[in-house]
């Protein structure tokens, strides 16, 4: 991986120096298309206006785009809050220990959307540096309109040339590169008939999956929309392809005289119009694959500048009819259907109505009701003078992934795509104070997908001298939503199962009056399997006649712990949450019965679903309450650091270190810590800020404690973001379960005067070291916390969401903590989907016109499709009787355009093998994989081999773009699978392929098993290789993964891996029909015989958990000796009986003996 670093004097990047001279601010931003792959900016920051500039262009930088600052502290003459969000927006926390001038530089390398506290960066010297590894850029593209006195469109960085005249201007792009397909201009002005007869045909006939932008010249800069003479035809054309405000713009009366349309597939993607001396303003996010995505499209005109007010739109379905108010409108959707689940105005002034919310109401609301990972589409509507944003109002914002907010005026325009949990400045948000906005994005969506965890609430109050019986209650919440159902006296229990995270059951039990109820909530927890989840909450009194055997076998299934306290109080508030057949602490309150008031209780659990992780996990948990204070599995930990009671976990998580890691570790850093800082929230803050992102923290703040700006931060570094609200409600205690570097979305609660709460947050263990690196990524996500890396939180920008395997490979992921799993069987518990399908990549690059031209490389993948395609529909026919349905879908050729290499057709451009082709179907492919499906990839040209990495040269088109792709960027696309129990098999016949085959099992971190037949040796530097290598030659593979994987069992095979197919020698010296090879063994690697062997490997059950893949569905060979796996002991056999016998967990050597 590319390596970068900033020090005073350098940029580098790959080892390569960079000159900068100093100014105040000194920026670097990530650009694939040049070399090396940065942009450089820099800035004198001397007052406000020159800080807005620094800051627009951070607000211009791609969300996920790898950023690089350098600010020196000799020449910092002001800072303010606009200098601290810009900088904070791609993760930087030391930012804010800037306030004047400094003899060190802060050197900060990032990038857009990162949680703070999580950048690298250090205050440095003349002779220090940051450095940090390149991580993979996100991969989509970014259309702007911003429409002044002339128009201007951008790709990314890039202004787009096209034709802009008097008339209609219309400009088509291709639906995933956004690279300029046409752009013609039809003069409806001094060509009226003609050109509204082409301009119809045009837009009539254009592709639907072509994104299309239409942006009108009106003969003068003041003339209307009328001016332009659009025939009803024209105006109807547009109209299909979703205008909304087309009508507006065309009436004179209103004063519309700017105008654009974004359209794809005859959808509505961005719209906007206004007056002559407004800006109109528009993003339109495009992605490699958006099927299966939900487009959501948010608009916000300030009446000053026009009357299309705003817009709200769902696959361009308006969702809300707009109207003027003095506020904003906010619609919340599912994460996973883009079910529009409500739609509220929050009101700046006067009484709330039907529907409608208060700035500070709406503020609360986001910050404890709207579930993480739900989205949020934001719209300002008729914002009065004055009008000035409250602080709390941008606290909450920014929970959303907002970081423009607090710039929200009486003039603003403002529009904010955001996601409960996201980092600020990681939602496509756009703000503007002279013209009208609009913003286009997508996230994906899936059918019966689930959550990584499940957060349960259990909420009960008793019943007290002084309270009457109307006022008891007993509420259940699952993640942030209250369950529904009629509460009655005694006890109220939901059972959850732990597999999907869906309630089971919810059944009340009186106590009080019913001598039958004990028995009957006994025979409720016998007949629960081992890990459901048991809630309780009472209500009224429950405690007459509960049983001592009812409480001890709550006792016995739940943790070993007592139900509430002896005696049992008459009328007491109680919650109880806990798991059946788990040592896990169950989490439990009471308080006080037939007291004047008796207090309610509330008691929050959360924890991981297991289908997210399989088995062989263990689990503690970790509960804080203002009573027991924090305690892992009931064991007290913790210490006080500036008044704060606080247990920090490092990772990976072990029961060891759980238990003991505060004790043994903490301490000394505290120690050091106490004696450097003194200031109020220094300790705390030089804490958090010390300890690696990922690492767990628990807290209590006790009662009304003063949280200044530096307790604050703390608190935000480990996704806490309910401060505010806290100090609002005069807060007894204030807890917290978080972890470094999350965005917010950490476990948090307050209690106060009127009410006792408890928040528990059960945490998986793995005694696997192997799997150290692995879980400490898998953690963050699955407790419900958001990502160790906080960065693109908001879905709209990822396609593809999946448990990361290392720091960096999750940059490149990010969800905000919740990631899509198909959801399990819940009638047999099969998590797989019986159906898998078998998707192939074929490449053969033939370099048609050069000096190294093989039209045989072209030749040969398209006869190899076909046999693939021939043997998949038919083979398992008289397969299935293993209960394995594999279906083709999505073959993929690319070649280059030479006669009869495709019968009766010629490769058009994006079917020939150039390096964006390639990934563009490895991503394709991968964004419709599901889980047990199978990919090809087989390559067929030449390969090369230099700094240790496999480049395989490609086809230029027009003399031009990348000449190769390397092993890197092949691997990296295929290891962004969002789903497991995925095989890729390889067949790479050309030279230097060993050097791929070496980078792939060097890699500790792919999603997938393979299968991988080369043509030459994994020594790197073998030059020749073609088919008769693959079939002659010794090869070697080492297993690097923990479990053994099929690529282990076809390093023992791979010279002989056609005899390995029939169990038998070929003829040592005759030719098969067809076959030239002078050591020859029946079959090519185009045979059907092969195909049909990959295809029975498909049959193993593949999991980076399972304990061993060779089960009972192994491939049992004829001649092949039986033999038992020493780990598990199931029975399997080798794949031929000259192979040497692998087994898994061991690091060994295979080869062919």
């Amino acid at each position: 991986m590319n390596q970068i670093s900033v020090s005073p004097q350098y940029f580098t990047y790959n080892n390569n120096n960079f000159i900068y001279y100093s100014s105040t601010f000194d920026v670097w931003v990530y650009q694939d298309d040049q070399e090396p792959p940065f942009y450089y900016r820099n800035f004198t920051v001397q007052n406000e206006n020159d800080a807005l500039q620094f800051a627009y262009f951070i607000e211009s930088i791609p969300i996920g785009t790898i950023t690089c600052i350098a600010i020196d502290g000799n020449k910092v003459s002001y800072i303010s809050d606009t200098i601290y969000k810009a900088c904070e927006s791609i993760g930087s926390i030391k930012i804010y220990e800037i306030t004047g001038q400094v003899s060190n530089r802060l050197a900060i390398i990032g990038f857009k959307g990162l949680s703070p506290g999580v950048a690298s960066e250090a205050y440095i010297n003349s002779t220090q540096s940051v450095s940090s590894e390149l991580p993979s850029h996100f991969d989509y593209k970014i259309l702007s309109v911003s429409i002044d006195s002339t128009p201007t469109l951008s790709i990314g960085t890039n202004k787009v040339n096209f034709q802009y005249g008097i008339g209609m201007n219309v400009i088509t792009f291709n639906e995933v590169t956004l690279e300029v397909m046409s752009s013609i201009n039809f003069n409806t002005v001094t060509n009226t008939t003609q050109a509204n007869l082409d301009f119809i045909q045009f837009i009539s006939n254009r592709p639907t999956n072509v994104v299309t932008c239409i942006i009108p010249k009106c003969p003068t800069p003041t003339s209307t929309g009328q001016s332009l003479m659009l025939s009803s035809g024209s105006i109807d054309a547009i109209k299909s392809i979703g205008s909304i405000f087309i009508d507006q713009f065309t009436n004179a009366t209103l004063g519309q005289s700017k105008w654009f349309l974004i359209s794809k597939s005859r959808l509505n993607q961005s719209e906007l119009s206004s007056k002559s001396s407004a800006v109109c303003q528009g993003i339109y996010f495009a992605y490699n694959n958006d099927a299966n995505m939900v487009g959501c499209t948010i608009s916000a005109c300030n009446p000053l500048y026009g009357s299309t007010n705003f817009f709200q739109a769902v696959n361009g379905s308006q969702i809300v009819t707009p109207t003027q108010f003095n506020g904003f409108s906010m619609s919340i959707l599912d994460e996973y259907t883009g079910k529009v689940l409500s739609n509220n105005q929050i009101i700046a002034s006067g009484t709330p109505g039907t529907n409608q919310m208060s700035m500070k109401t709406a503020s609360d609301y986001i910050l404890q009701n709207i579930t993480a990972g739900n989205f949020v589409m934001i719209s300002s509507s008729n914002l009065q003078t004055p009008f000035s944003i409250p602080d709390y109002l941008i606290t909450a914002f920014r929970t959303l992934g907002a970081n423009l907010s607090n710039r929200i005026t009486s003039s603003s325009s403002y529009a904010l795509f955001g996601r409960k949990g996201a980092a600020p400045g990681s939602s496509p948000e756009i703000h503007s104070n002279n013209g009208p906005v609009t913003i286009s994005a997508k996230f994906a969506s899936k059918l019966m997908i689930m959550r990584t965890f499940v957060e349960i609430k259990a909420v009960s109050r008793g019943i007290g001298e002084n309270v009457p019986y109307e006022t008891t209650y007993a509420k259940f919440f699952l993640n942030g939503e209250e369950v529904k159902y009629t509460a009655s006296r005694g006890l109220n229990v939901m059972i959850i199962n732990q597999d999907n995270g869906l309630i089971e059951s919810i059944t009340t039990y009186d106590t009080h009056g019913d001598a039958n109820a004990s028995s009957q909530f006994i025979t409720l927890m016998n007949s629960l399997a081992n890990g459901r989840i048991v809630a309780i909450a009472t209500m009224d009194d429950w405690t007459v006649r509960l049983s001592t055997e009812a409480i001890n076998t709550l006792k016995t299934k739940c943790g070993g712990q007592i139900l509430g306290v002896y005696p049992l109080q008459y009328r007491a508030s109680c919650s109880f949450i806990g798991i059946v057949g788990k040592s896990i602490y169950p989490s439990q309150l009471v308080s006080s019965g037939n007291t004047l008031v008796p207090l309610p209780v509330i008691n929050t659990f959360r924890l991981p679903i297991k289908v997210t992780l399989g088995d062989g996990f263990n689990y503690q948990s970790i509960t804080v309450n203002s009573a027991q204070g924090i305690n892992v599995n009931n064991t007290s930990v913790g210490t006080v650091v500036d008044g704060v009671k606080i247990a920090t976990f490092s990772l990976p998580f072990t029961k060891t270190k759980f238990q003991h890691d505060l004790e043994l570790i903490e301490k000394e850093k505290q120690q050091e810590i106490i004696e450097q800082v003194s200031a109020p929230g220094d300790q705390l803050y030089q804490l958090i800020s010390n300890l690696t992102y990922g690492s767990l923290v628990a807290l209590i703040i006790p009662s009304n404690m003063v949280l200044n700006d530096k307790i604050k931060r703390s608190l935000y570094m480990i996704g806490a973001s309910q401060m505010d609200l806290a100090s609002q409600n005069s807060f007894t205690n204030y807890l917290v379960i978080g972890r470094k570097g999350a965005c917010s979305g950490a476990l948090e609660s307050f209690s106060s005067s009127l009410s006792i709460t408890s928040i528990s947050s059960v945490e998986p263990i793995s005694n696997n070291t192997s799997l150290a690196s692995w879980w400490s990524i898998v953690a963050t996500i699955v407790t419900g916390s958001l990502l160790v890396v906080g960065a693109i939180a908001t879905l709209p920008l990822s396609t593809a969401i999946f448990v990361g395997v290392g720091t960096m490979a999750v940059t490149t992921l990010v969800v905000g903590g919740i990631i899509m799993n198909e959801m399990p069987d819940t009638n047999n518990n099969n998590t797989s989907d019986p159906t898998r399908t078998y998707r192939n990549i074929v490449i053969g690059v033939s370099y048609i016109g050069t000096a190294n031209e093989r039209p045989e490389y072209a030749r040969n993948s398209t006869d190899f499709l076909q046999t693939l395609v021939n043997t998949v529909d038919n083979y398992w026919d008289a397969e299935n009787s293993m209960n394995n349905i594999i279906t083709r879908k999505n073959d993929t050729l690319l070649i280059d355009n030479i006669p009869n290499a495709i019968p009766n057709a010629s490769a058009p451009p994006s079917s020939v093998p150039t390096r964006n082709n390639i990934l563009n179907e490895l991503r394709n492919t991968v964004a419709r994989t599901r889980g047990g499906d199978v990919i090809s990839l087989t390559i067929s040209g030449h390969g090369g081999y230099r700094n240790g990495e496999y480049r395989l040269r490609v086809t230029r088109l027009g003399n031009t773009g990348p000449r190769r792709i390397t092993g890197t960027e092949i691997i990296d696309a295929l290891n962004a699978l969002t789903v497991t129990n995925v095989m890729v098999y390889f067949l790479i016949t050309t030279c230097h392929s060993g050097a791929f085959m070496a980078q792939l099992a060097a890699r500790t971190n792919l999603n997938f098993a393979y299968v991988i037949i080369v043509a030459c040796p994994a020594d790197r530097t073998t030059r020749s290789g073609n088919i008769r290598r693959v079939l002659t030659d010794n090869n070697r593979v080492i297993s690097s993964n923990y479990y053994m994987t099929i690529n282990s069992i076809f390093g023992a095979m791979t010279r002989h891996y056609t005899n390995a197919t029939t169990n038998a020698r070929g003829p040592p010296d005759t030719n098969a029909p067809g076959n030239t090879l002078n050591r020859p063994w029946l079959f090519s690697p185009y045979s059907p015989q092969l195909i049909e062997f990959l295809l029975k490997v498909a049959r193993f059950e593949v999991s980076p958990l399972s304990k061993c893949i060779l089960s009972s569905k192994c491939l049992h060979l004829e001649n092949g000796d039986d033999s038992t796996c020493q780990s598990c002991k199931c029975h399997h056999a080798p794949l031929h009986s000259e192979c040497s016998l692998v087994y898994h967990n061991q690091n060994i050597s295979f080869e062919y003996i």
